[in-house]
């Protein structure tokens, strides 16, 4: 008798509608070419070909794309740069359910992530891609070109998305006063490209001495400053949830860096066990570095926190 084939699992779709006639489609069409490769992803991800360059008219094309039945999420990617009535696309995309990828000034903004954190109000796009350039980053941009670039930023995507959340974090003040399509820098890019490679559904930055609830757990970390080349850390966890919470080098990452060194002078020699309803202090001494930044990584579930 014939070996019955395994029935194929239905990946859900995904619409992209998308400004540009070559960074913007290159860059998710590289994404595409991932996926297609691989049976890992949830999504089916379809670019959308379209002749609208403006917002509206990205907002109008994604809206009549989502009356048909087989779509799951439709989603428009535009920036800022040289277009206006961002408020009635921003209106219309709320009306329809239609979600949106922005940038401001440009998608170029995004790009840029990639390297390193920036919060510059650049005046327009070509002042990213020439900032791009001169940092030699990717001395060969060029938005006019057809050539994918994401192969080229494919391995600085966790980096990226980081970025892109600690910027919304520094605009946080901005953002209160008026609208996303106001603020410059800004990007909102890394929600879509985070779903469709189905990285960490969400990435929060917070900073020391505040208490930071991640759903199963909290937590706080509290820095004493340098002395005798040493800097001492106190790690607060309070675990929330009817199971125990174990704190390994698995799920949690911590260094200190700066320009020149990147290192790692610690990790758990054991996994610490956190019992239902409790709270641990984990004390850590690490060795002082002149001009460092320390980073604590912690996840929970399919959380980052940075610190």
């Amino acid at each position: 008798m014939a070996r019955r084939k395994p029935s194929r699992v239905l990946r859900k779709t995904i619409y992209i509608v998308t400004e540009g006639t070559n960074t913007e489609p290159n860059y998710f069409k590289g994404i595409i070419q991932q996926i297609e490769k691989s049976a890992e992803y949830s999504f089916d991800v379809r670019l959308v070909d379209t002749d609208k360059t403006d917002a509206v008219g990205l907002v109008n094309e994604a809206t009549f794309i989502s009356i048909k039945p087989e779509y799951d999420e439709v989603w428009a990617v535009f920036d800022k740069n040289g277009y206006t009535q961002h408020r009635q696309a921003f209106d219309k995309a709320e009306q329809n359910n239609i979600k949106i990828a922005f940038s401001s000034i440009a998608f170029e903004i995004w790009v840029l992530l990639h390297f390193e954190r920036n919060k510059t109000p650049f005046g327009k796009a070509q002042s990213v891609i020439d900032y791009l350039r001169e940092k030699k980053y990717l001395v060969d941009y060029d938005k006019r070109a057809n050539t994918y670039i994401y192969p080229k930023l494919k391995h600085r995507t966790e980096l990226a998305i980081e970025n892109a959340v600690w910027l919304r974090r520094e605009m946080k003040v901005a953002l209160a006063q008026g609208k996303i399509y106001e603020l410059n820098p800004y990007t909102t890019v890394d929600h879509l490209v985070a779903k469709i490679l189905e990285m960490h559904d969400k990435v929060i930055w917070e900073n020391v001495d505040e208490s930071i609830n991640l759903g199963k757990i909290s937590v706080t970390v509290h820095k004493t400053p340098a002395s005798n080349n040493t800097l001492d850390i106190t790690i607060s966890i309070e675990n929330h949830h009817t199971v125990t919470y174990a704190l390994n080098n698995y799920n949690q990452r911590f260094y200190l860096a700066n320009e020149l060194i990147c290192s790692l002078p610690f990790s758990f020699d054991k996994t610490i066990l956190i019992e239902p309803s409790t709270k641990k202090d984990i004390m850590l001494n690490l060795p002082y570095l002149e001009n460092a930044h320390l980073r604590l990584d912690f996840i929970c579930d399919k959380t980052k926190m940075i610190i």
